[in-house]
C-alpha cells in the first residue's frame, strides 16, 4: 500500500539553515567553485537566501550554485554576492543568456 507523506510547511528549510552540517555542506561546495576570491557562503543571510531561491533541494542548490559562479566568472567578480546569487536566481531556471555569436554570414 502506498503511503503518502505530509508536504512540509512553508519554510521548512529554515531548520536546513539551523543546522550546521547541512549548511556546512553549501560552505564545502562554494570551495570546489573556481573563482579566485572568496565567498560568503558561511554567512546566515547568504544561506537563507540560497535555501529560499532553490527549495532546499540539493540540486537546484548546486544548479543555482554553478549559476553565479558562471555569472561571477563573466563579470570578473570572482566572488558570489548576495547581490549576484539573486541576479542568477533571478534568470530563470538558472540558466544565463547565451552570449549570441556574430553570424558569419552577417559579417
Amino acid at each position: 500500500m502506498l503511503t503518502l507523506l505530509p508536504l512540509p510547511p512553508t519554510g521548512w528549510w529554515q531548520s536546513f539553515v539551523l543546522n550546521p552540517m547541512a549548511a556546512s555542506s553549501v560552505v564545502s561546495f562554494g570551495r570546489l567553485l573556481p573563482l579566485l576570491r572568496p565567498s560568503p557562503f558561511g554567512d546566515k543571510e547568504m544561506i537563507q537566501k540560497l535555501m529560499a531561491f532553490s527549495g532546499g533541494l540539493t540540486g537546484r542548490i548546486t544548479t543555482l550554485l554553478a549559476q553565479a559562479a558562471e555569472l561571477a566568472f563573466r563579470e570578473k567578480i570572482e566572488s558570489i554576492s548576495l547581490e549576484l546569487l539573486e541576479r542568477a536566481a533571478g534568470a530563470g531556471v538558472f540558466k544565463l543568456p547565451v552570449e549570441e555569436e556574430p553570424d558569419e554570414a552577417n559579417a
